[in-house]
């Protein structure tokens, strides 16, 4: 079952084109695929002026899951990179809730382009018990960060 709400589909539906999206590997499981599909439309949307606060979210589950595969040892990048990537991401997140443009600066399109070049490339090299372990660990983190906030 898909993860991609009637929210994403009406936010991307305008703008999307083939061009686009990602070249998808038939050996990718569907999980893969639907986390790949939905941080390359996501992206898309938020870059194009059509985001929203969910599609924001989607490419911060992106950005820590691909987080927590590399620091497995899938992928080729630092910890720079990924505090930058968490930078432009709050940055979004405060633009979002003081105007409601959910968008991705143009000043950090090419970091989350080269982010998702990564990410397609973990999903490709990964396993799917590595996945489900980084994916369980990350809705953890987030289920820890939630409830605090409820405090």
């Amino acid at each position: 079952m898909s993860n991609i709400s009637a929210a994403d589909t009406d936010a991307t539906s305008a703008i999307v084109d083939e061009r686009n999206l990602p070249d998808v590997s038939p050996l990718l499981s569907h999980e893969a695929v639907d986390l790949l599909l939905g941080a390359h439309l996501a992206f898309v949307a938020c870059r194009t002026g059509h985001g929203n606060q969910h599609l924001l979210y989607r490419i911060a589950y992106a950005v820590y899951l691909s987080y927590l595969l590399w620091s497995e040892g899938f992928a080729v990048a630092d910890a720079n990179f990924y505090l930058r990537a968490e930078r432009e991401l709050e940055a979004a997140s405060r633009r979002g809730y003081e105007s409601g443009q959910w968008t991705v600066s143009a000043s950090a399109e090419d970091a989350f382009c080269q982010f998702l070049r990564i990410f397609d490339q973990q999903l490709e090299t990964t396993n799917a018990e590595i996945l489900g372990r980084a994916k369980t660990r990350l809705d953890q983190i987030f289920r820890v960060a939630r409830d605090g906030l409820k405090k």
